[in-house]
């Protein structure tokens, strides 16, 4: 079940980054259905962590914890701290507020948060 939430989560993530990198290449800011899209995927990162923190009791865990829980933690953290420097989305949204630079922004957040996921699928069994 968490494999599959993971490979959602990933193509999710994708699919964001290529979408606000239109955004971004047209010039115009991300609208309010883009703060929408990164809370859902926000949410379910947060759901993927804490269900890969408690099945660290189980047998199956990663060969370096350190990593293993450092990419966790990013995956929960990189959104955040992109929404954080758009301005656009903390006022609101919309391509009148905000700029291709906040789009671009939350374009390469949604991007590493696709690469963080595939490293976390790639170090734990």
């Amino acid at each position: 079940m968490i494999d599959g939430l993971l490979l959602t989560l990933t193509v999710y993530a994708g699919a964001l980054a290529a979408w606000t990198a239109t955004y971004a290449v047209r010039g115009r800011g991300p609208t309010p259905q883009h703060a929408a899209v990164a809370l859902v995927l926000q949410a379910g990162l947060a759901l993927h962590a804490l269900a890969r923190l408690a099945t660290l009791s189980s047998s199956a865990k990663p060969a370096d914890m350190a990593i293993a829980v450092g990419y966790l933690i990013a995956s929960v953290l990189v959104l955040p701290l992109a929404a954080g420097s758009v301005s656009s989305l903390l006022e609101g949204g919309g391509s009148a507020s905000g700029s291709g630079w906040d789009a671009g922004v939350l374009s390469l957040a949604s991007a590493a948060t696709a690469v963080v996921a595939a490293r976390i699928d790639a170090i734990w069994p």
